[in-house]
């Protein structure tokens, strides 16, 4: 008898575990890849650390925050069915969302970095739309896949505009930015 309720305690901390924590690997690579490319191009061009990482942070909690809220929300591939599970699932969102909002009330503190809604909004939008999606089911399953795919990807110009303090610009590692009348005149 008591294996079994091991068993059973094992099985509900298992579920519990996946109604919080990402599981697909190719969402995190989607996520991981741009933030990096984010990353090393806008550290090359001014050294903004602190607020590299505080974006990181911000980042990688948003990303897990998704997975909890879809068990609440039922959107995921599972749903918060019992009381435990709801409770578990709404403490993580809370936790995630807690986090999040302290990364980007940092970064925005007293008004720097303000662009950064800009792209949060577009990623929020994208997101949004994948969940619409994931509601039509199977039909939509790859449109909403598409759709996801350019919200994780909007990492890579944030991450550099963390890091640059800039939009308009791409970066030179040869010293000094490169701006858009320059490389028009490369180009032509």
């Amino acid at each position: 008898m008591n294996e079994t309720s091991d068993a059973v305690r094992a099985a509900q901390q298992t579920r519990r575990r996946a109604l919080v924590v990402p599981r697909e690997h190719g969402a995190w690579g989607l996520l991981l890849v741009p933030l990096f490319t984010g990353v090393v191009a806008g550290f090359a061009s001014e050294h903004r650390i602190w607020p590299l990482l505080t974006f990181t942070m911000a980042a990688l909690s948003l990303f897990w925050l998704r997975t909890p809220v879809e068990s609440l929300v039922g959107t995921g591939p599972l749903t918060a069915n019992t009381e435990g599970e709801r409770w578990t699932a709404l403490v993580a969102s809370v936790f995630l969302t807690a986090v999040a909002t302290a990364c980007l009330t940092g970064l925005m503190w007293k008004g720097r970095d303000l662009q950064l809604l800009l792209l949060g909004a577009a990623a929020a939008f994208a997101l949004v739309v994948q969940m619409v999606l994931q509601r039509l089911g199977r039909r939509a399953r790859m449109a909403a896949q598409l759709v996801g795919a350019i919200g994780l990807t909007c990492t890579a110009p944030a991450a550099y505009y963390i890091g640059t303090g800039r939009l308009t610009e791409r970066p030179s590692f040869y010293g000094r930015p490169t701006g858009s009348s320059q490389a028009t005149r490369f180009i032509s």
